[in-house]
């Protein structure tokens, strides 16, 4: 299973950034949110700005934990800090903890994750179909 970092960071919303090549220059500090993302493979469109992993794909950071076998991520363009599409396909699993602590798992078939900012209002929505379950531990 081969291991991909990419880095989310609070900065007016959520910024993807590739994690950095080694270099002689000073290491900056790691994001305070590190997602993580294993797979058996991925394909990656810079020009089409987006990134595809297929088989086995986990993703995981503090408090989220998503399992499925594709994954598509449309990659914010130029000047835009934060992802706005993420497609996850195929036996989907999340666990995923909210800011007060509330603790929720979901299966199904697609989860689809969009973000928009309307009116200087941000709209994160996540839709989940085929045989959606969810379920809380409160």
């Amino acid at each position: 299973m081969k291991k991909t970092f990419l880095w989310l960071t609070v900065a007016a919303g959520l910024a993807l950034t590739p994690a950095q090549a080694q270099t002689n220059a000073p290491v900056k500090a790691a994001a305070a949110n590190p997602t993580e993302i294993f797979s058996d493979g991925a394909d990656f469109d810079l020009n089409g700005r987006r990134a595809e992993y297929f088989g086995h794909v986990i993703v995981t950071s503090a408090n989220l934990k998503l399992e499925c076998e594709r994954l598509t991520v449309d990659l914010p363009a130029d000047g835009e800090q934060h992802v706005n599409h993420v497609a996850a396909e195929t036996n989907v699993v999340i666990h995923f903890e909210d800011s007060s602590g509330t603790k929720y798992a979901a299966t199904s078939a697609k989860a689809v994750y969009t973000y928009e900012v309307v009116n200087h209002a941000t709209n994160e929505l996540v839709v989940l179909t085929g045989s959606p379950k969810v379920t809380t531990d409160k």
